[in-house]
C-alpha cells in the first residue's frame, strides 16, 4: 500500500457551496477536510465513469472525409 500524502493543499469554493459543507460538518460534528474527503469518495466512481475529453471517438476533422476521392 501506498504511503499517504499528508502535503496541505488549498481548495477554493462558491460561498454558497463553502456555507453548506460548513453546516453539514457542524451538524455531523465533522472537519471541513473530513466533508471534503468524504465528498469526493461518495463522487469518485460517478466521475470515472464520465467520459473525459479526449475519450470520446475521433474529431471529424482527423477522421477521412466521404467526399474525399482518395480515401477508399
Amino acid at each position: 500500500m501506498l504511503p499517504k500524502d499528508r502535503r496541505k493543499q488549498s481548495i477554493y469554493f462558491a460561498e454558497a457551496t463553502l456555507a453548506e459543507m460548513r453546516h453539514q460538518a457542524d451538524r455531523l460534528d465533522r472537519s471541513l477536510s473530513w466533508i471534503a474527503q468524504e465528498a469526493w469518495r461518495n463522487a469518485r466512481g460517478e466521475l470515472l465513469a464520465m467520459p473525459g475529453a479526449n475519450d470520446g471517438p475521433q474529431s471529424r476533422a482527423l477522421a477521412p472525409s466521404a467526399a474525399d476521392p482518395k480515401t477508399p
